[in-house]
């Protein structure tokens, strides 16, 4: 017990400070460790430097020509298969790659009895690619895929159903047909003059007579010198979705390369049949490069926190029947590989296959880009009848899910280099190298290197349907995630599955509403958590009369001992004993502390959950009632957005944990008077004999919960603050009952002490007792006892 005793206010208010700072820097340390570390934007395309990152030449290209250089296959030496390409150095502990035995098609071909000489992709002429898939909303396909030349890969993959924004979204359920769809794998993407088509081939190392040959699959230079355009394609397309590639030497055929690709209507599934075909009659020992799954635009809202990962799906080693997909959770950051990779100009970080990385992993069986609420993922191929089999009986029914594409996987930062590193890191792209095993093909063989793509939401819905066998077989719901910053157990990621799935149980089932799903959430936590907050509550009142009634005497014990502080803690320790007041009745924060999980847990969850993207509150009450005018709780993953002003401005001091201010949201401030209030019913009785720096604490505490709390949730998702404003909000009338309760009580008895003397025993539940004598024995007993008074 210190010299100086504290009343419990004091004791309260501390705590609460204590508190509100902790949830502070929780929460600034969650937020500022997910921000790119500057807030640059990307330039236009007309101000960036068009150059071959191979040679550094210059590239001029007419507007009527799609923009596309190749992200220089020549100016890396042919990769061996021991050693990683330039700059990297072969890690000695790194394990050698298995040769693949190579899945052959039965082909019939002419063999070239020739040896390979000068080896190079037949150029083709330039002509439009088609797409698959159309963006009619709820039509038959979810996508729309846009293909180019260069590389045969995906220009662009469209979503049918969603939106670029809730503004679109809103336009959409008011009857636009036109509101922007949302949009990823862009190959637009241009930095330091390098384009990198999603899922675009690379280029292929050809191993033949003893040499490793480079063979470009991108684009081929033009021979003519200064031509314009400087790049020409060497794939053309046989029909929507279909492209072929002819390597010659000398003019003559040496292999035929084929991709083919399929949607399935009512998926998110694309299917692309990728074959090489041997022209010769001889062997040869062939690796395929090609580009990943494409960098992921941000989707900010209102804090801005990038949450763009890759991620990995691998068989583990202690598997033998190699039919289980464990997803990492090591969550490669894309901002920490483009601050650990930007040190260097066409830095390139290998990222599969490192045991340090991965040490329990065997195969990968998917790799993939994320962001906040999609995901692109190229897995194995699997049938779907196949993989509905597999998770009935998986040992019975097995399936290959190992990625035959990939035996390595780099991450490559593209941008402008300025000086000794990249002047900025959001203005750079990160693109994903597939690099597959060596794979020796026979004489008229065909090597088989087909894969599946996933391009859609991150939504469970979709990755844990019974409707797509293939996903569940493969794991891809392990793509979703509710973590926020670098560390899971800071955000309770099982707790945020456990509230999704409840939610999602209130969504369907129940009220057919989130935020109403939201408001019953409060309630059943509140009935959960009551038993507690009663007992707490009443613990803390009694204990705060208790002190109001020994003060005078703890007075006097400070005036005796005022020279001797050692016994006045004894003193006061042996008063406090007498007059059974125990100090563990001050804590009327269990319950605050207990609800602390759930909402760092239910930020998480609703930052990522996909489902409450552009879901409107009350079944869209404010959007009806103004004509879709309104942007009121029109996104309950973003903030409320009361008033919207369209720019947006950041304030001193604050700026860094509140975010840009795009609009006056109203939530949060209500929050704060919430807040004040539920403060005013949780605050103890006053002892009568505050000091005026105890007072000035306490004014200060009430500041604090009413100014920092919105300061900290102001950009929050409207869900998060509707949750904890409609939870304190609950607070205040379960704290007036149980205060209506607490009156008709008198909390400064003691409890009762029993008189010492003999314990009499009886059978109080008015059965028969086993033995047969304890009835006399119990009656001559009690009569020894009456004579004994």
């Amino acid at each position: 017990m210190p010299a100086t005793q504290k009343s419990p206010v004091t004791r309260f208010i501390l705590t609460l400070v204590l508190f509100v700072i902790a949830t502070g820097f929780v929460v600034s340390t969650i937020l500022l460790g997910n921000r790119p570390s500057s807030s640059g934007t990307t330039p236009p395309a007309s101000e960036q430097t068009q150059e071959v990152a191979a040679s550094g030449e210059e590239t001029t290209l007419p507007p009527d020509t799609p923009p596309a250089t190749t992200a220089s296959p020549e100016s890396s030496e042919p990769r061996e298969t021991t050693e990683a390409p330039e700059p990297r150095e072969a890690d000695p502990g790194e394990p050698s790659l298995p040769e693949r035995t190579e899945r052959l098609v039965d082909t019939e071909t002419t063999p070239n009895r020739g040896r390979a000489g000068t080896i190079a992709a037949r150029v083709q002429t330039w002509a439009e690619p088609s797409s698959l898939g159309d963006i009619v909303i709820d039509g038959d396909y979810r996508i729309r895929v846009r293909f180019t030349a260069w590389g045969a890969g995906i220009d662009g993959v469209d979503m049918a159903n969603y939106f670029i924004d809730a503004d679109a979204a809103l336009a959409v359920r008011g009857g636009a047909v036109d509101a922007p769809h949302y949009t990823f794998a862009r190959s637009s993407q241009e930095f330091g003059g390098v384009i990198t088509p999603a899922l675009a081939a690379r280029g292929l190392f050809l191993e033949d007579g003893g040499e490793t040959k480079f063979i470009d699959l991108f684009s081929a230079a033009n021979p003519e010198p200064n031509a314009t355009p400087s790049r020409l394609p060497v794939w053309r397309e046989l029909g929507p979705g279909h492209f072929e590639s002819i390597v010659e030497a000398d003019g003559e055929p040496l292999l035929r390369l084929s991709r083919r690709f399929t949607l399935t209507p009512g998926s998110y599934e694309i299917a692309v049949e990728q074959l090489i075909e041997n022209l010769t009659d001889r062997p040869l020992t062939m690796r395929l490069v090609q580009y990943g799954p494409s960098d992921l635009d941000e989707e900010f809202t209102g804090y801005r926190i990038d949450s763009r990962r890759i991620r990995f799906g691998y068989i583990t080693r202690q598997d033998p029947s190699r039919q289980f997909i464990e997803a990492d959770g090591k969550l490669f950051d894309r901002s920490k590989i483009l601050k650990d990779a930007s040190r260097l100009p066409g830095a390139v970080k290998q990222i599969w296959a490192w045991p340090e990385s991965f040490k329990t992993a065997s195969e990968l069986s998917w790799i993939g880009q994320t962001n906040r609420y999609f995901g692109f993922v190229v897995h194995p191929l699997i049938d779907r009848d196949a993989a509905r089999l597999n998770l009935q009986n998986p040992e019975q029914n097995p399936v290959d899910k190992a990625l035959p594409l990939v035996g390595r996987a780099y991450a490559r930062v593209l941008g402008t280099f300025v000086g000794t590193g990249y002047a900025d890191l959001e203005q750079v792209s990160l693109a994903l190298e597939l690099e597959s095993a060596p794979v020796t093909v026979r004489a008229g063989g065909t090597l088989d290197l087909s894969f599946g793509v996933f391009a859609g939401p991150l939504s469970r819905r979709v990755l844990d349907s019974r409707e797509e066998p293939i996903y569940r077989a493969l794991n891809l719901d392990g793509l979703i995630i509710y973590q926020i910053g670098m560390c899971g157990m800071c955000t309770f990621q099982w707790l945020g599955q456990i509230l999704f799935r409840f939610l999602l149980l209130l969504h369907d089932y129940v009220v057919f509403d989130w935020a109403l799903a939201i408001l019953v959430l409060v309630l059943c936590v509140r009935a959960v958590i009551h038993p507690i907050t009663k007992k707490s509550q009443i613990s803390m009142m009694r204990f705060g009369k208790q002190m109001q009634r020994i003060q005078p005497k703890i007075k006097k014990l400070q005036e005796k001992y005022k020279n001797d502080p050692k016994a006045l803690q004894q003193e006061q320790i042996r008063l406090m004993r007498e007059e059974r007041v125990n100090y563990a009745g001050a804590l009327g924060c269990l319950p605050l502390l207990l609800q602390t999980p759930i909402w760092i847990a239910l930020y998480a969850m609703l930052y990522f959950a996909f489902e409450l993207r552009h879901q409107p509150a009350f079944f869209g009450l404010f959007q009806t009632i103004s004509g879709n005018n309104w942007l009121f709780l029109s996104d309950l993953s973003s903030p409320d957005r009361f008033i919207h002003w369209g720019g947006s401005f950041q304030i001193p001091l604050v700026g860094a944990l509140m975010g840009p201010i795009t609009s006056l949201n109203v939530v949060p401030l209500l929050m704060g008077v919430v807040f004040y209030f539920h403060m005013k019913y949780m605050t103890p009785p006053s002892t009568g004999n505050l000091s005026p720096e105890q007072e000035q604490t306490q004014k200060i505490m009430r500041v604090m919960m009413v100014v920092m709390m919105p300061v900290f949730m102001y950009n929050a998702p409207a869900g998060l603050t509707l949750y904890i404003a409609t939870s304190s909000l609950f607070g205040i009338l379960e704290s007036r009952y149980i205060r209506a309760h607490v009156d008709k009580m008198d909390l400064e008895a003691p409890p009762p002490v029993k008189k010492p003397g003999l314990k009499s025993v009886r059978n109080e539940a008015g059965k028969q007792s086993r033995n047969p004598f304890a009835k006399k024995r119990d009656a001559e007993t009690r009569e020894r006892f009456k004579k004994r008074k």
